[in-house]
């Protein structure tokens, strides 16, 4: 079955569901005085169609006492049907209208399956956990329907599909994870299943991206995941869990997992065999996030933990498209724009990878709605470059506090005199700012990571405040020498806590200014940083300049606007300079960098501190003299 097939089923979904016949699931005949017992004669219709499996793997087609059947019609609401035989024709006994000309049948029995007015059924669902069943497969898995005009014998026919597998190292697995490539739903419940001589499982009202067959598993047993029948057109991906110990499941479990890019046909009622080994995978799952994710484990984005728990709905993005609320993990050389977000999350699908976001407008505007909004990235290229380019290529202007902007392993590149983030949140908490592992170059002078300038009112309820600013373990670079350069440009706006810590700057220069001005900073952390400025010989302030400004109202109030004396550490960091300036932790209103006792100002050489310089890759890699000491960037 096409995908755009089962796409266009699934947007019909919103309109069936409400035709569905809300009836009272009962057995009892009080409730509908024309119900009457009735018996019906059971059978598989299709010949490859079986409850169980032979080991020649024919059909061994027979039903097992306590089977029970969903029997629906027009006056007949969901009535529960049971067996006692064990045959492969067997008769089921219930409770039945017989003023309904038309009989539908489900098997196994769900009291939640309604008839819709065409005819189709609605919530008939394929599980997405499956219990392993040695030679066989989950019964409450095996989905199929029938209908009856006779009111005596119901022919069932098979809605799902069938993956044929055997595991190595049986004794130690817990589960078996199949995941497809495009995305597609391989479970869930449909609202439109027809019965006809090929049902159709369509209409989803709900899906998963996986089926997982759990369980015990024995060694050179076939087992068998029923999952919903399409073209998987990128193939699978499969997961394999294995107990670390299967006597002390306290000790938890190791995944891997292997995959295939070969289109997988998996039509109604027929098996797939994967293979003619054992599943023996050897990947690492943290090298796929996506099955990472579904797979229950935490990705890790700079410290926040995004996993199906906290941060459900992921999806897998494979071909270009918009994004915008949610969580989207991108596949390797995918471009997804972004115009809005508010609670977006985009993640490369592979680790150490990296896919691509642009944007669809002048700049993506970041909005908030109830202090808890997050932008989060991981991985991203940032084509952020536009024929309308404004000044800034993101915007955060809210009425509301916002939790958390993060970027994680990105590739970014700043237009000359540009911001890559711009925020008019005025008045408001902005809780955290992340920059980690990123690799940001710069094109021109001018360029800022954040730009806090537009909240220029003075007054205490317009100023606004970042809670916690984190620049760790970034390369900040250029090809030339780029003035001008900051960090943070605020200053009206506060920093409570400010860290930046084992970061790479080359060919990057502030102003009088330093990389950081703003209003006001509580606590200050500053240390194994590298700042490479060879060429050095403008903005001379007194003949040193220095990292922070905290810019206050002048000092007329009286305030103290800098870190009280005990709350900045300022060590370790290396100054790489030619020409006679002197990097200090601080401007000129600190005192020539004094201000603190016992904090220690760059370390000041006039020779290159790096093994490796490479502005293409970007690669700096410090010589043994100076990586210990200093340490810039260390990835």
């Amino acid at each position: 079955m096409k995908n755009y097939r089962i796409f266009a089923i699934a947007m019909a979904a919103v309109a069936t569901v409400s035709c569905a016949k809300e009836l009272a699931q009962t057995n009892s005949p009080e409730e509908n005085l024309n119900l009457s017992p009735l018996t019906l004669t059971a059978c598989y219709a299709e010949e490859d169609t079986k409850a169980a499996f032979s080991e020649n793997e024919y059909p061994v087609i027979e039903w097992k006492n306590g089977d029970a059947i969903s029997i629906l019609g027009e006056a007949t609401s969901n009535q529960k049907f049971t067996t006692t035989s064990d045959s492969k024709s067997a008769a089921f006994t219930g409770l039945a209208d017989l003023t309904d000309e038309t009989l539908y049948a489900v098997y196994p029995y769900d009291s939640n399956i309604a008839l819709n007015d065409d005819g189709t059924l609605a919530n008939v669902k394929i599980p997405e956990i499956q219990t392993a069943t040695a030679g066989s497969f989950d019964p409450k898995a095996y989905v199929a329907v029938a209908k009856s005009t006779d009111k005596a014998n119901l022919n069932f026919k098979a809605l799902g599909s069938f993956l044929k597998f055997q595991v190595a190292d049986a004794s130690t697995v817990k589960s078996v994870t199949f995941i497809g490539n495009n995305n597609e739903n391989m479970a869930g419940s449909a609202n439109q299943v027809t019965v006809t001589d090929a049902p159709e499982h369509g209409g989803l009202s709900s899906s998963s991206p996986f089926v997982r067959v759990q369980g015990t598993f024995e060694a050179e047993k076939y087992y068998f995941a029923i999952i919903r029948p399409m073209t998987y057109s990128k193939g699978l991906t499969i997961c394999v869990e294995y107990w670390n110990d299967p006597e002390d499941p306290e000790k938890g479990t190791t995944i891997k997992y292997c995959s295939t890019s070969a289109k997988i046909f998996a039509s109604r009622n027929k098996i797939m065999k994967l293979g003619s080994a054992p599943l023996a995978p050897t990947k690492d799952v943290t090298e796929d996030l996506y099955a990472c994710y579904l797979m229950g484990k935490n990705v890790d984005i700079a410290g926040t933990k995004v996993n199906r728990t906290s941060y459900p709905g992921g999806v897998l993005v494979t071909e270009n498209k918009e994004i915008n609320n949610g969580v989207f993990f991108i596949n390797d050389g995918i471009t997804a724009t972004l115009k809005t977000a508010g609670k977006t999350i985009a993640i490369n699908r592979y680790a150490g990878k990296t896919s691509t976001v642009a944007r669809t407008d002048s700049y993506v505007r970041v909005t908030a709605t109830a202090g808890e909004d997050y932008l989060l990235m991981k991985n991203i290229i940032l084509n952020l470059a536009h024929s309308d380019q404004q000044k800034y290529m993101m915007s955060l202007s809210a009425d509301v506090a916002f939790e958390q902007i993060t970027f994680d392993g990105c590739k970014i590149l700043v237009p000359a005199g540009k911001n890559i983030f711009l925020s008019a949140n005025k008045g408001k908490i902005l809780n955290q700012i992340k920059f980690n592992n990123c690799d940001i170059k710069l094109t021109d002078a001018g360029c800022n990571i954040i730009n806090y300038a537009s909240n220029k009112d003075k007054g205490t309820e317009n100023s606004s405040t970042v809670e916690s600013l984190f620049f760790k373990n970034n390369i900040v670079y250029s090809s030339s020498d780029i003035t001008s350069f900051k960090i943070f440009y605020g200053k009206w706006a506060s920093i409570n806590n400010l860290t930046v810590t084992n970061n790479t700057f080359y060919n990057t220069y502030c102003n009088a200014d330093g990389y950081v001005i703003t209003k006001q900073c509580i606590n200050l952390t500053l240390v194994y940083n590298v700042f490479s400025m060879p060429n050095y010989n403008t903005y001379a302030n007194g003949g040193w300049w220095g990292f922070l400004r905290c810019n206050g109202t002048g000092g007329s109030d009286g305030l103290t606007y800098y870190p009280a004396e005990g709350n900045a550490k300022a060590s370790n960091n290396l100054s790489y300079q030619i020409e006679g300036n002197t990097f200090k932790v601080s401007s000129t209103d600190m005192k020539n960098g004094d201000y603190y006792a016992g904090v220690s100002n760059p370390t000041k050489i006039n020779t290159s501190p790096f093994e490796t310089e490479d502005v293409s890759t970007p690669k700096f890699i410090l010589k043994s003299d100076y990586s210990t000491t200093y340490r810039g960037a260390t990835r």
